[in-house]
């Protein structure tokens, strides 16, 4: 007769499991290019710390967060002489390893077995590293792994648990943490802790700990962009006019990934929690934790891949909760129920995973402007953040613009093709785009670019930038050398030829 496995032996290949997964990922991040939000703010925060003024002297659509959240790895790689985008892919490995450690501790109680925890511990590794694909490191991205431990604790309480003082304060705070980089994650956190209140006919989960912890952090933040970054507060009113409004149309915000396959992923969390009872609470505050993530989507309204994460990792983890912590039944020698489940979540996974890489990219352009200059002072003309970056980084050339792209121009534009607007209103969104080219104009005389790309594909930028004399007699030193994929390089007329 076979003797009992220990427990050890069941537990160590689920360890290396996750393990493997934290190196592919790893190999990911080696692999993939820097994600173009995240070079922006990278090369913000580089501006930030030599001196130049944000919301004054360079803009931001974001409020600072964006930018303070990535000055660690700029901090860290100056120090130790590596590249800020490394840094960030190690701090997001880092971080997410901690996350799934110290969810794991929170949930301890609650599981009580190693393997369950381990496998668990697989399956949060995937969805924080493997999944996100070409959103790895994104704003987002973050946020959930930073919410995690909360929604553990979440789970742990409507459980019956009750987790130490530490332990509940360190979850608040990443809470916390996420809500400061996107407020969106406030109903992510906020719904489950309304469902584990009504679930224990009690009010004191929304007066918990952690919950204090969290709102501390929220209300540091707040005291943080009053006393140091009043100028955001100034700023607002332009964010509000230019940005906010644009939204995506409502048919193209149903039917992206986020939803449908966050239903789906509902559907098949149902299921298998009929099939086999065991994982419905953890599944259930999943969930409707990602819900919440939907919800955020819905607000946001850009139709951006990165702000579908949420919804579609909480989603795909609450599956993976209902079939981990399933109850243990007897093993049967065929279920095509069963198989027909793992058919359809590898489906929607792997149609998620695909989604999550589609995003803006113009890097066939970079070899055009490497033969023409090396290490180049870099503008564009675009209403696309993904022209120049992280083209510029990548040339280690240097970004002479105040702000990422004319996305207050592309928001006036936008508004006013939508129509509908009052006098006011109309006049208000063309002064705002008289004021972005005056920054342009300001940028390409100061900063002298040796290359300017401008954006020809759809809208015809070049026309738009010299329909102004100021702008156009500082494009007078410019001409067009190369056109490729819609476009055009201009370089200036007095660089030195070959």
């Amino acid at each position: 007769m076979l003797a009992e496995p220990r427990a050890g032996d069941r537990v160590w290949p689920l360890q290396a499991l996750t393990v493997v997964i934290f190196l592919v990922a790893a190999i990911l991040c080696a692999l993939r290019r820097t994600d173009v939000d995240v070079a922006w703010l990278l090369t913000l925060g580089e501006k930030m710390l030599a001196g130049q003024r944000v919301y004054i002297d360079i803009f931001e659509a974001n409020p600072p967060m964006s930018i303070l959240l990535y000055l660690p790895a700029i901090l860290l790689g100056r120090g130790v002489g590596v590249a800020p985008e490394t840094v960030v892919n190690i701090l997001c490995l880092v971080g997410a390893a901690a996350s799934l450690g110290l969810s794991g501790r929170i949930l301890k109680p609650v599981v009580g077995e190693r393997e369950t925890l381990w496998k668990l511990a697989a399956c949060g590794a995937f969805v924080l590293t493997v999944l996100p694909t070409g959103t790895f490191t994104q704003r987002e991205h973050i946020g959930v792994i930073a919410i995690l431990p909360f929604l553990a604790l979440v789970i742990a309480r409507g459980a019956g648990a009750r987790p130490g003082l530490v332990l509940a304060v360190l979850a608040g705070l990443g809470c916390g943490v996420a809500m400061a980089i996107k407020p969106h994650f406030a109903v992510v956190a906020g719904l489950p802790v309304l469902v584990t209140a009504w679930r224990l006919r009690s009010i004191r989960p929304i007066f918990a700990v952690e919950i204090w912890a969290a709102s501390a952090v929220v209300v540091g933040y707040g005291l943080l962009l009053w006393l140091v970054f009043p100028a955001f507060l100034d700023f607002l009113p332009v964010i509000r006019d230019a940005y906010l409004p644009v939204r995506r149309p409502l048919s193209v915000m149903l039917f992206s990934p986020p939803l449908p396959v966050g239903l789906i992923l509902g559907a098949l969390t149902f299921w298998t929690v009929r099939a086999r009872p065991g994982g419905g609470w953890a599944a259930a505050s999943l969930f409707t934790a990602a819900l919440g993530g939907a919800a955020s989507w819905m607000i946001q309204g850009k139709a951006w891949a990165y702000h579908g994460y949420p919804a579609l990792s909480l989603a795909l983890l609450a599956l993976m909760a209902a079939i981990v912590l399933a109850e243990k039944q007897p093993a049967r020698r065929f279920e095509p129920m069963a198989l027909a489940r793992v058919g359809m979540a590898a489906v929607v996974v792997a149609t998620s995973m695909y989604w999550l890489t589609l995003k803006g990219d113009h890097h066939t352009v970079t070899p055009a402007v490497a033969a023409i200059q090396a290490k180049p002072k870099l503008l564009s003309i675009t209403g696309d953040i993904a022209l120049g970056h992280p083209m510029v980084r990548e040339l280690h050339g240097q970004w002479v613009g105040s702000v990422c792209s004319q996305w207050i121009s592309t928001g006036a534009l936008i508004l006013e093709w939508q129509g509908g607007l009052s006098p006011a209103k109309r006049a208000r969104l063309d002064a705002l785009m008289a004021m972005d080219r005056r920054l342009l104009t300001a940028d390409i005389i100061r900063g002298r670019p040796d290359i300017v790309l401008v954006d020809v594909q759809g809208f015809d930028w070049g026309a738009w930038a010299k329909s102004d004399p100021a702008l156009a007699a500082a494009l007078d030193a410019y001409e067009p050398v190369k056109s490729v994929d819609g476009i055009a390089i201009w370089a200036r007329k007095d660089r030195a030829r070959g």
